[in-house]
C-alpha cells in the first residue's frame, strides 16, 4: 500500500501518527514536512527528521523551510501556492492513502496557520486532480488545557488507533528526539506527561474501490 503524510512541522508525523506510521513500516511511505524555520537552524531539524523517517522504514522523506507562524493577520495567499508547488515537486500523482492535518478549524489544538495551509494544499491538490488518493485521513485531536497533554477528539473522529506498550515506547523514543520542540511540546502536555495511547482520525473516501480489508482490521483498527 503506497501511503503519503504530509505535514507541516518536522516532528508533526510523530506527534499525530507516530504509532501508526509504526504498523504501516511494511507499506510503502513517503512522508514530506513544509514549515522549518522557527527557533533553530534548518540543519539540526532536518537531521533529527531524517533520523526519525529512517527509524519508521521510511522510502521517501523531505523537509523543506517554509516559514512558521501561527498569527493569522501574518497569513500570506502566496504561500499555500507554492506549498501545493513543493508537494506536486515531492509527491507521486497516485497514492492509496494521504494522512494530513486536521480538518477541524482549530487543527490538533488550536489555530495554527501552517497546519491549516498544509491541509488546504492537500485539499486543493486533490480537488485539482493533481494528487490522487483512494482515501484521505485527517489528525483529530482537541486541547485539554491546564498543561494536560492534547489527546484524540474520540467525538469527532471516524477512526482510532489504541497504541500498544512498545508503540508508545518507540514513539516517545522518536519525539524525545526532537529537544529543539521541548519548550512548544511541554506547552501542549506532550513532553512529560505520559505518552497519549489513541490516534484517531477523520476519514474521507475518494474512489468507489473498498480499501485493502488487511489495512482496515489490522491498522485503522477501532471505528468510532
Amino acid at each position: 500500500m503506497k501511503t503519503l503524510v504530509i505535514v507541516a512541522h518536522p516532528d508533526d508525523h510523530i506527534l499525530w501518527m507516530g504509532g501508526t506510521v509504526l504498523r504501516l513500516s511494511s507499506c510503502e511511505l513517503h512522508i514530506f514536512s513544509l514549515c522549518n524555520s522557527r527557533n533553530d537552524s534548518f540543519d539540526r531539524k532536518q537531521k533529527t527528521f531524517n533520523w526519525t523517517c529512517q527509524q519508521l522504514n521510511v522510502k521517501r522523506y523531505e523537509a523543506k523551510q517554509f516559514r512558521d507562524y501561527q498569527a493569522k493577520e501574518l497569513m500570506e495567499i502566496e504561500q499555500p501556492l507554492k506549498m501545493q508547488k513543493e508537494i506536486s515537486a515531492f509527491a507521486d500523482k497516485e497514492y492509496d492513502i494521504i494522512f494530513t492535518h486536521s480538518q477541524w478549524p482549530e487543527c490538533e489544538y488550536g489555530f495554527h496557520a501552517n497546519h491549516f495551509e498544509v491541509r488546504n494544499s492537500v485539499n486543493q491538490l486533490i480537488d485539482k486532480k493533481l494528487l490522487n488518493t483512494k482515501a484521505i485521513f485527517y489528525f483529530c485531536y482537541k486541547a485539554q488545557g491546564n498543561s494536560l497533554p492534547v489527546v484524540a477528539d474520540l467525538d469527532r473522529a471516524d477512526y482510532k488507533v489504541i497504541l500498544t506498550e512498545d508503540e508508545i515506547k518507540k514513539k516517545k523514543e522518536l519525539k524525545q528526539s526532537f529537544c529543539w520542540a521541548q519548550g512548544d511540546l511541554s506547552g501542549l502536555g506532550l513532553w512529560d506527561n505520559d505518552e497519549p495511547k489513541i490516534e484517531a482520525f477523520n476519514f474521507k473516501k475518494f474512489s468507489d474501490i473498498e480499501l485493502p480489508i488487511d489495512f482496515i482490521m489490522n491498522n485503522i483498527s477501532n471505528k468510532i
